[in-house]
């Protein structure tokens, strides 16, 4: 017998799915660690998941390599760096931006799962 929850899912309105899984994502992205109280001599390796446009992954949040397969793909499907290559184009005046909690550097994107730099930016970026 079908499952309720997931006929139900299926069913709902566009709007409605994408609100659950936004829920979802955010959720996720709060779990993943390793981004409070900045970079400052942080040692995060450089991959295209999370780096710098140019001049290195040292404004990192995470390391690519703890991402989840789903917050890599994200990232990708939106081309996010980890340093915005548009002045006066970053993750931190973005509508997407969610801000850390708790005095961490790194926040949050509504699209996208896994900690976000302030300086990032994305292909997605909406002045807030």
């Amino acid at each position: 017998m079908p499952d309720d929850d997931a006929r139900s899912e299926d069913a709902a309105p566009p709007r409605r799915r994408f609100l659950r899984r936004l829920a979802f994502a955010s959720g996720a992205g709060t779990l993943l660690a390793g981004c409070g109280g900045g970079n400052a001599g942080g040692s995060a390796s450089p991959d295209s998941a999370g780096t710098a446009a140019a001049g290195g992954g040292d404004n990192q949040c995470v390391p690519p390599s703890e991402l989840s397969q789903e917050a890599k793909q994200g990232r990708q499907r939106y081309s996010y760096v980890a340093q915005t290559p548009e002045q006066g184009k970053q993750c931190e005046n973005c509508q997407f931006w969610v801000p850390a909690e708790g005095g961490a550097t790194c926040g949050g994107c509504r699209l996208f799962a896994g900690p976000v730099h302030p300086q990032g930016y994305c292909t997605a970026y909406l002045k807030g």
